[in-house]
């Protein structure tokens, strides 16, 4: 599973996936434009993390609601929030 973004330049989606190849450079694969130009080398690798870091987070998260069943409700907001703080609410100009 991978995660859905948009180009700050032509506004066109892509799949986070798309840029773990550090030979791209880490740019839109639509128009080219940089998304990290400073930090092209490690941006896939940070990207990598951040897909396997959600697919154990949704993982563990299943196995445990399927363990408990409802008996245990985990706080929805304390799970995203803290995630949803990181991210812009609007998008950000090029």
């Amino acid at each position: 599973m991978s995660i859905p973004a948009h180009c700050g330049s032509c506004r066109r989606e892509l799949l986070l996936d798309q840029l773990l190849q550090p030979s791209d450079g880490f740019r839109c694969p639509f128009c080219g434009f940089a998304f990290a130009p400073s930090y092209a080398t490690v941006a896939p690798g940070v990207a990598a993390r951040i897909l396997d870091s959600h697919a154990a987070l949704v993982r563990a998260l299943g196995e445990l609601q399927s363990m408990a069943g409802g008996r245990l409700q985990l706080d929805r907001s304390a799970v995203v929030a803290p995630v949803a703080d990181v991210l812009p609410t609007e998008p950000q100009p090029a």
